[in-house]
């Protein structure tokens, strides 16, 4: 496996980073290796100390099937608001639409497509030491 990150803290407010992965799986019964590539990048903006905006895309493929089960490739772009409530709590929205060139995507009753939305509420508490 082969990871890489590129951080760029450009100012206070702005940072960015890609990443890009590789992987090989030998087979241990002398079948050919599984392998597999990715690369994502994203960018978040702290519009103010309390509020921040981001955004990512990432591609994924899954070249032999090896992580997803099955051989296809994968893309996606998130959006998120943040906003921290508290010194200790943040909230995040968060928009994700996930694509792929199969049908992997569960609808309902057995259907599958070749994409999804999500859509997603959390709340993060930061617990420890103050620094």
């Amino acid at each position: 496996m082969y990871d890489t990150t590129v951080l760029i803290n450009s100012s206070d407010k702005l940072s960015t980073y890609v990443n890009f992965d590789y992987g090989r799986d030998k087979d241990p019964f002398g079948g050919p290796a599984s392998q597999w590539a990715g690369i994502a990048a994203a960018t978040r903006y702290a519009i103010t100390p309390k509020a921040a905006i981001a955004g990512r895309v990432e591609y994924f493929n899954d070249i032999d099937g090896f992580s997803t089960g099955v051989t296809q490739k994968l893309s996606e772009y998130t959006l998120t608001g943040e906003y921290k409530l508290a010194s200790w709590l943040t909230s995040r929205l968060e928009f994700r639409q996930d694509f792929s060139n199969q049908y992997f995507f569960e609808k309902e009753r057995g259907q599958s497509v070749k994409s999804q939305p999500v859509l997603v509420f959390g709340l993060m508490a930061f617990i420890g030491p103050k620094k």
